[in-house]
């Protein structure tokens, strides 16, 4: 394997690389080139192009709000979408330019599905991470990364989810007793039989039919009524 650093001074992008091979006999040889540039993946997306069993390298660093690490809980999610060809994905946190034939260690994550769109999870984050888009099949491709944040301390959020039911079940209830005491206390002052809206006048008007009543029951037909002086005969001498 021939490595070159691109970044090297003594190169800049109008130079031509030119590599020989020699052997002692008759062979066949393949070329393999791989650019192992890395790009900041600064943006939501990038679409790239790779071509057959060949890398696009990235990198990006995961951001995260102030808040305390015992206060949330921080995952990167990384994805690839393939929009032509077969491409896989592979991140490391050591090796800036992960590929496929790397150990374990070196390249902790990887996806080799042959579908649409597959995405690796990585769970606290941190420091930079690099990306490497092999070409199985060569096509186009959309690489996105994402942070998001989880609050851990979830127990206001459930003590609201069990106190709002319990408040607003103990509220109906004391409007349901207070109705009911409310029509107790208007049939005992007003009667059942007294639908007025003022209470004051239909209250007065209940008196007046009750006292109606009662002198009629006391001059009803057939009835006596013992009279009595109210004066002395000695009044009249």
């Amino acid at each position: 394997v021939l490595e070159i650093d691109l970044d090297d001074d003594r190169l800049d992008d109008t130079d031509v690389l030119r590599v020989g091979v020699k052997g002692t006999s008759d062979a066949t040889v393949s070329f393999q080139f791989t650019s192992c540039r890395s790009e900041y993946l600064s943006s939501d997306s990038i679409q790239g192009i790779v071509l057959d069993h060949s890398y696009a390298f990235y990198n990006v660093a995961p951001h995260s709000s102030k808040r305390s690490a015992a206060a949330s809980t921080t995952h990167l999610e990384i994805t690839l979408v393939s929009l032509s060809g077969t491409p896989f994905l592979y991140v490391s946190d050591t090796t800036v330019a992960p590929t496929r034939n790397m150990s374990p260690t070196q390249v902790p994550w990887k996806s080799e599905e042959q579908g649409t769109e597959q995405s690796i999870t990585i769970m606290n984050p941190t420091g930079s991470y690099y990306i490497g888009v092999y070409g199985h099949v060569g096509g186009a491709f959309r690489v996105s990364s994402r942070t998001v944040e989880h609050d851990n301390d979830s127990s206001d959020d459930n003590l609201v989810v069990i106190i709002v039911p319990i408040v607003c079940v103990v509220l109906l209830f004391a409007v349901i007793v207070s109705l009911a005491f409310s029509n107790k206390v208007r049939r005992e002052w007003l009667g059942p039989r007294c639908p007025g809206v003022d209470w004051l006048q239909c209250r007065e008007e209940r008196e007046a039919r009750r006292l109606r009543r009662e002198s009629t029951r006391s001059f009803s037909p057939g009835s006596t009524m013992e009279l009595k002086p109210s004066h002395s005969a000695s009044n009249f001498a």
